[in-house]
């Protein structure tokens, strides 16, 4: 189904409205982007109108709407009796995984029971297709989305590069720490390494602990940039990575690839499983992942298989279009299209 016949069978479905509600800083409205990342990778080709948490009340009207809520995010427990509200009067609620899963798990116990009972109660809970088996726990109507891609190299950049990029900061659930010890043992003092300035935020949630910029000797930190800098960051490295024991939305592994650059990864990520392959691990596979950062630095025919692999596969199977198409089949088992 395409983007105007889409509009216009919606319009049909009683005056339903699909509204995504976000924590951006923006007025409520239908936008286009033309970046990466989900969603703003599907917004473009789904008729979403965008509302942030202080606009709900004021913009969504009615008990007949479909509802996509973004969680975890900040203020949870005041949130979360927003989306209740919203299920109670009769709206198709679709609760959606954002960021790290387990991020959940830090929250209060009241929080957690409501998010709990909010799992249950929902249309269907939004997650990434590896979080399956723990996500089943709390609600068997899960809807699977992947991360998608509208903006690539012309070709696959393949070997060069100027430094190593410890694409993870070092905060909460990340084990960056990893990361750098990891690289710091295996890569040759005359290779630059660069990571990112951590800066703990202002007002910090009371229940969980933050640490502060973290760095190997001779590492780079980073300060913060614009999409466009983070882009260009990538394709001047030489490698990215990206050692996590939990991972997210991994959108980054995503932008590794659609510019034919190689990125070494937790094997339990779908995402860098399926574009990375043969740089996949254990999070704590010192031994393989070192041997790999050397092969890396010195295989210029493994390095260029792994990206022009990841490249192509990035192409063909994680484009907006086609990975849009597959989340409006799976959409219309939840309402009815």
């Amino acid at each position: 189904m395409g983007l105007e016949k889409w509009k216009i069978y919606l319009k049909m479905k009683e005056n339903q409205t699909f509204y995504y509600i976000t924590d951006w800083n923006i007025k409520p409205g239908h936008y286009t982007f033309d970046k990466h990342r989900f969603p703003q990778g599907y917004i473009e080709l789904m008729p979403w109108y965008c509302v942030t948490w202080k606009d709900v009340k004021s913009t969504i009207i009615g008990d007949n709407n479909i509802i996509f809520a973004n969680t975890p995010v900040h203020d949870e427990l005041a949130k979360l009796k927003v989306i209740e509200e919203l299920i109670d009067k009769g709206n198709k609620v679709i609760i959606v995984q954002e960021g790290n899963f387990e991020g959940w798990y830090d929250w209060p116990a009241d929080t957690q029971e409501l998010y709990i009972k909010l799992l249950d109660k929902c249309v269907a809970f939004m997650c990434d297709p590896a979080r399956k088996k723990e996500a089943s726990i709390y609600t068997k109507n899960l809807l699977f989305h992947r991360i998608c891609a509208n903006t690539y190299a012309a070709e696959p950049r393949g070997w060069g590069g100027d430094f190593i990029y410890i694409v993870n900061p070092i905060k909460r659930y990340q084990t960056g720490m990893v990361a750098h010890k990891i690289v710091y043992d295996y890569t040759p003092k005359d290779i630059p390494v660069c990571s990112h300035n951590y800066i703990r935020p202002v007002n910090p949630e009371p229940y969980i602990s933050y640490p502060d910029a973290y760095k190997m000797p001779g590492f780079t930190l980073l300060n913060g940039c614009t999409p466009d800098e983070w882009l260009e960051r990538i394709y001047g490295c030489r490698f990215g990575v990206n050692i996590t024991r939990d991972h997210a939305g991994d959108n980054t592994i995503l932008e590794f690839a659609s510019m034919g650059i190689p990125i070494i990864g937790n094997q339990n990520s779908f995402v860098q499983k399926d574009l990375f392959p043969d740089i996949s691990f254990d999070y704590r596979d010192a031994e393989g992942i070192g041997q790999t950062i050397r092969r890396l630095l010195d295989d210029k025919k493994f390095y260029n298989e792994v990206a022009f692999k990841a490249y192509d596969r990035a192409i063909n199977h994680w484009n907006s279009r086609t990975v849009v198409n597959e989340f409006k089949q799976n959409l219309k088992k939840y309402i009815n299209l």
